[in-house]
């Protein structure tokens, strides 16, 4: 609460994260290891289409296995990088699909507005799914 009015009192707006666990950070180190066995006997496969992964920022491939999923569960999330990866490869269309449709104004920012850029939410906070 703090650091949330420290922002407030330099004019940002800021709303808490209603989340469940404090995901990508250190938090998150004490189930780590029950996480990797809970998900290693799933079957992985390369991706077929272009997969930036928002762990590394760079394309991904052969190693997404449990071992990733479970780095991606608690290292942070490289948005800009994996974004900026995405526009360098000719990527100027982005659909978020998500709860809540913050993200699509990131890419904008993180991308510097780009003139040829279009970031569209699905999903919005408050409003019912099928619409």
């Amino acid at each position: 609460t703090h650091l949330t009015q420290h922002f407030r009192d330099h004019g940002y707006k800021v709303r808490p994260l209603t989340v469940s666990h404090a995901f990508h950070s250190p938090h998150m180190n004490p189930i780590l290891e029950q996480f990797q066995q809970a998900i290693s006997d799933l079957t992985y496969t390369p991706p077929t289409i272009p997969f930036i992964s928002d762990l590394t920022g760079q394309p991904a491939g052969s190693e997404i296995d449990a071992a990733y999923w479970t780095r991606h569960l608690r290292n942070p999330v490289r948005f800009t990088d994996a974004t900026t990866t995405l526009h360098d490869n000719g990527i100027t269309t982005f659909i978020e699909i998500g709860p809540d449709g913050v993200l699509s104004g990131l890419i904008r920012e993180t991308l510097d507005h780009e003139p040829d850029l279009i970031a569209v939410p699905v999903l919005r906070r408050d409003h019912p799914e099928p619409h």
